[in-house]
């Protein structure tokens, strides 16, 4: 509220003046489609907070006309040591989006079966054989029943949900905003569920992410992490891990979880969750880390937020190549807004032979990774 005018800040990103003596709409900026932050009104100007367009300025016309032309700054050069980045990926072939019939994909997994278990905003969960892209079953729908999922979100994100499946077949559903997994055969019956609403032992907020250790324990990420037994059980929960949002499970049972403020790679005990060692990233250039996964070797497969880019490291967490989007891309303009597309997501799953697959706006990618010895 300034003077005798109030100012609304909108979930379409648009800004709506009022007349506070009667409610009267004085002026509106155009919807942007994304989240944004304030008002704050200053100097005759008011200022939003974009996701997407970062921070903007809006002034009446005769004001703007007063105010000095700004300066156009040529775009940033590419830094260096991006450019020395050796990228490893190369796009095998593609299963287009009409040939797989997914929405936007939440989370994929790789089964026993070395088949792909899908979970996308339908909610479904829709099986393929990456052999040719064919679908080989299907199962889900909106609701709250048993195989029925909620993953719908308020923001400008796809979906609270993941999928994750067992060495043993059986395959986990992060029902995100249901706040529960759910636990299927690998045909797609419905075998059990854990979980409700809360922030209690064994209790979800909206869940992100899921992720099962060889020896069958589940891992939820909902903000913080907590640890189950294959059937359930609840063991321990993590606090909020400095705002973990992705995690991983090595071979060795140690979790891996992305630090996306401090640009680090959190190790966890498997045994209470305590952080048992921290790895700085000096390659990141970005937010922080995103999703992460692990291939057959233990390399380590991380996207990274802000920089919009797919980093490997090895075991160790030696950095070893990734693909950013940056001027001169194919994928990349200077100036052009980051699409969903624009970078593989999520990060690579592995079949045993090796074989990577990802998303990106060609549909479901089969993907060759070149490492450096």
């Amino acid at each position: 509220l300034v003077g005798e005018t109030l100012y609304e800040q909108r979930l379409n990103g648009s800004v709506g003046a009022y007349a506070i003596g009667d409610g009267r709409l004085l002026w509106e900026t155009p919807a942007t489609g994304d989240s944004a932050g304030g008002p704050i009104v200053s100097g005759g100007m008011l200022f939003v907070a974009d996701d997407m367009k970062g921070v903007m300025a809006f002034a009446d016309p005769t004001l703007i006309a007063l105010l000095p032309k700004p300066v156009v700054n040529a775009p940033p050069s590419v830094a260096p040591s991006m450019l020395a980045v050796p990228n490893p990926f190369t796009i095998v072939r593609a299963f287009s989006w009409d040939r797989t019939k997914l929405a936007i994909p939440l989370g994929m997994d790789v089964g026993p079966d070395a088949l792909l278990y899908i979970l996308d905003t339908r909610p479904a969960v829709t099986v393929i054989d990456p052999a040719d892209g064919h679908i080989v079953r299907t199962w889900g729908r909106q609701g709250s029943g048993p195989g029925e999922f909620d993953v719908s979100r308020s923001d400008d994100n796809p979906g609270f949900g993941d999928v994750a499946v067992g060495t043993d077949g059986r395959v986990y559903v992060a029902d995100g905003s249901n706040h529960r997994v759910q636990v299927f055969g690998p045909d797609g019956s419905f075998l059990s569920q854990f979980g409700s609403f809360g922030t209690g032992e064994g209790q979800f907020r909206s869940i992100n992410e899921i992720a099962i250790a060889h020896d069958g324990s589940v891992y939820v990420h909902d903000g913080a992490i907590s640890k189950f037994t294959a059937d359930g059980k609840f063991r321990w929960r993590s606090p909020n891990v400095e705002a973990a949002v992705g995690m991983a499970v090595r071979a060795d049972g140690t979790l891996l979880a992305t630090c996306e403020p401090c640009k680090q790679l959190l190790l966890l005990d498997p045994g209470d969750g305590h952080v048992s060692d921290r790895w700085d990233m000096p390659q990141i250039d970005g937010d922080g880390f995103g999703p992460v996964n692990i291939d057959p070797s233990g390399n380590i497969y991380m996207n990274v937020n802000g920089s919009e880019s797919q980093l490997v490291f090895d075991n160790a967490g030696r950095f070893l190549g990734g693909q950013y989007l940056r001027e001169g891309d194919e994928r990349n303009e200077a100036g052009k807004e980051t699409r969903w597309g624009d970078i593989f997501m999520p990060s690579p799953v592995f079949l045993p032979d090796g074989r990577a697959f990802s998303f990106g706006r060609g549909g479901l990618l089969e993907l060759k990774v070149t490492l450096p010895n």
